[in-house]
């Protein structure tokens, strides 16, 4: 029978193991709406345990909280929704700061467990974001989003760029700005290769997923198309194959 609030511990520790939830978080209510047909489960981090600044990894005090919400994989028919009071920390180096979450990645609205689904969707469909978007009762923008993001996780470029940036060696800086200006015609390079039976194909291939989605209404969503199903990037987030076996 299904109640409106599921406070019963294995109805907790069931949800901690579907979603992953280790300590120091904890998965404290689980609420049900009918009305809505949403889940909601409340996670929780425990008061004791040590904060640490999420770009140095320095012990940092907690500041305070914001709450965030991430809509996860569907409980039966279901819509379920991942919700935190998540800790603001304050670094003496790199001031207030968001402490990361385990199950999402930063500044999504999704756990990395449902962004992969939507990604391995959208790998099947060469570009349609509309019927992914259907099949997950999202909007068409949310979807985009979703691989925009996978575009942009995918070679370890930009995570590369990041780290030499922040180098104290002036030459290794340099080098990172270089790449970083000229970063799309490196991924060019590397996606198109040389030959003109290549450029052919790809061309072929690059086309039919203009079909297949009706058009883009910008450069930049096409551009990420073609990155998404022909870049040979590394497209899932790192929490979710880190931390969670997906089927």
């Amino acid at each position: 029978v299904l109640r409106d609030t599921l406070p019963g511990m294995r109805d907790r520790e069931l949800y901690a193991q579907i979603l992953g939830v280790r300590p120091p978080w904890s998965v404290t209510e689980v609420k049900l709406d009918l009305a809505s047909q949403e889940v909601e489960v409340v996670v929780s981090l425990d008061a004791a345990s040590e904060t640490k600044c999420p770009t140095c990894g320095k012990p940092a005090m907690r500041y305070d909280t914001r709450r965030r919400r991430w809509r996860h994989l569907d409980t039966c028919q279901l819509k379920t929704y991942l919700s935190a009071d998540v800790p603001r920390i304050e670094c003496p180096e790199h001031k207030v700061l968001l402490l990361r979450v385990p199950w999402a990645e930063e500044n999504s609205r999704f756990t990395a467990m449902f962004e992969c689904l939507v990604i391995d969707w959208l790998l099947g469909t060469d570009g349609a974001i509309k019927p992914v978007a259907k099949q997950m009762r999202m909007s068409w923008e949310e979807v985009d989003g979703i691989k925009a993001r996978a575009v942009e996780r995918g070679k370890a470029w930009r995570s590369w760029i990041s780290w030499a940036t922040r180098s104290r060696l002036e030459p290794v800086k340099k080098v990172a700005r270089t790449v970083k200006d000229h970063l799309w015609k490196i991924l060019n390079a590397v996606v198109t290769w040389v030959t003109n039976a290549t450029a052919e194909s790809l061309n072929s291939k690059i086309q039919k997923i203009k079909r297949a989605a009706c058009g883009f209404r910008n450069k930049e969503r096409f551009k990420d198309a073609i990155y998404f199903h022909l870049g040979g990037l590394k497209l899932h987030p790192g929490t979710a194959l880190a931390t969670h076996t997906l089927y």
